[in-house]
């Protein structure tokens, strides 16, 4: 199992190395592709100067977003009005935070969204600009579709929300495969097959493997239990010595 968590891990880190590789090199064009789509000055529905107004046609279902430039980030009024072929004025609504300002092309414009219009009925509309600036028309969910038809676009896309992913998932797989070696309880010369061992038993597994790697003057030592092959009665035994004969014969050599 442990085997098996490893070789997915590798699989999966060169997977996902290469992928990310792949959204690095990419990232260059993907990234004019993306200012090109977002710019508004290059890609517009309308662009109307002061006191100009003219007429849009919305796709149901779109997305268009106002967006006026701004100096140093500062906050924009929308000054417009989108009026329906009914002469029903069309509210739309604030920006929120996710739609945030957008870069120019040139690196030192920034454009903000100052209204949206989105979900509106298909049709023929009017807008004025009532500001003192110029305002732009976009529709984001065409230039989206654009990006996303882009393959520099695709490629970066794939790299970073696939390649990260996958790369985490092998970092956790490597995680578990290291806590797996590290807890495995491996009891080196002793083996276990269904019994109990005894303490005679355990110290001459051990002892058999260990003396292969003892040299030979501790492979000498005895070891502190019998075999049931060793017979008790073929060990020395000590007699006990003749204490009144050794005595007479010291008092017989002393007295000469």
């Amino acid at each position: 199992m442990a085997n098996k968590t490893r070789v997915w891990a590798k699989w999966l880190s060169g997977i996902s190395l290469a992928l990310i590789v792949l959204g690095v090199i990419s990232f260059s064009n993907a990234s004019d592709v993306m200012i090109n789509e977002m710019d508004p000055s290059i890609n517009h529905v309308l662009e109307l100067e002061p006191g100009e107004n003219a007429i849009v046609n919305f796709e149901g279902g779109g997305l268009y977003t106002a967006l006026r430039i701004t100096e140093k980030g500062a906050a924009m009024d929308a000054d417009l009005r989108l009026v329906d072929s009914d002469g029903e004025l069309v509210d739309g609504r604030s920006p929120k935070t996710i739609e945030v300002a957008r870069p120019g092309i040139d690196g030192k414009t920034t454009y903000i969204p100052v209204r949206l219009f989105e979900k509106e009925q298909g049709g023929e509309y009017r807008l004025y600009n009532d500001g003192s600036d110029t305002l732009w028309l976009v529709n984001d969910l065409q230039s989206q579709l654009n990006m996303m038809a882009s393959p520099w676009v695709l490629l970066f896309m794939t790299g970073c929300c696939i390649g990260l992913p996958i790369g985490l998932v092998a970092v956790i797989l490597l995680g578990i495969n290291h806590r797996k070696k590290k807890n495995e309880q491996q009891v080196s010369g002793i083996t276990i097959e269904n019994k109990v061992l005894n303490t005679d038993e355990i110290y001459r597994q051990y002892h058999s493997i260990d003396n292969d790697k003892e040299n030979d003057a501790s492979q000498t030592v005895p070891g502190p239990f019998l075999t049931p092959s060793e017979n008790i009665d073929n060990t020395n035994i000590v007699e006990p010595s003749n204490t009144e004969t050794d005595t007479k014969d010291w008092h017989n050599w002393d007295e000469g």
